[in-house]
């Protein structure tokens, strides 16, 4: 990975960390993700068509996540926090794939400093996830036009894959 990348990824992951615990509880974090990552996995599969919109990979996701780390407010909305520095070097990848290595920085640079997109990251919902995945099943499409390697392949089937089990599209 390149210097600069690293740095954009480092400058990312700071402003998505940044006072990330320290904002309002909101509802659907609650509603939602605490309630429903709650389910073990049966019951999420069991229920959630009737209980929510979203598919349930993420909160089965969250359910093990918040096993593993603990489900303080911190703990799970750093998932999010992984996934939007993630989405930067996704970007990078994408960019440089369609046009060259300064429009790739520029791009995951202006990612970078987002409040939007810092936001979603900061965000204990599948938003940063669903946004990951699309920038890297983009990516791999890509270069399926290039190479039809073993790679390229399952990295498009699987980025596609858990996006669709993430968010309805």
């Amino acid at each position: 990975i390149k210097r600069e990348l690293l740095l954009i990824a480092i400058l990312g992951a700071v402003l998505r960390v940044f006072r990330y615990a320290s904002r309002p509880f909101y509802v659907d974090e609650r509603v939602g993700t605490y309630r429903f990552s709650g389910f073990t996995p049966v019951e999420l599969f069991q229920s959630l068509p009737y209980l929510d919109t979203h598919p349930p990979l993420y909160y089965l996701l969250m359910h093990y996540w918040r096993g593993i780390f603990s489900s303080s407010l911190a703990s799970t909305r750093f998932l999010s926090v992984i996934f939007g520095v993630l989405t930067i070097l996704g970007i990078y990848f994408v960019t440089e794939e369609i046009t060259n290595v300064q429009a790739a920085f520029i791009a995951s640079f202006v990612l970078a400093i987002s409040p939007y997109h810092i936001a979603v990251s900061q965000y204990a919902r599948q938003y940063a996830l669903f946004t990951c995945t699309i920038a890297f099943s983009f990516y791999f499409l890509i270069r399926l036009f290039d190479d039809l390697s073993t790679i390229n392949k399952a990295g498009y089937i699987l980025t596609t894959a858990v996006m669709a089990s993430v968010h309805i599209y």
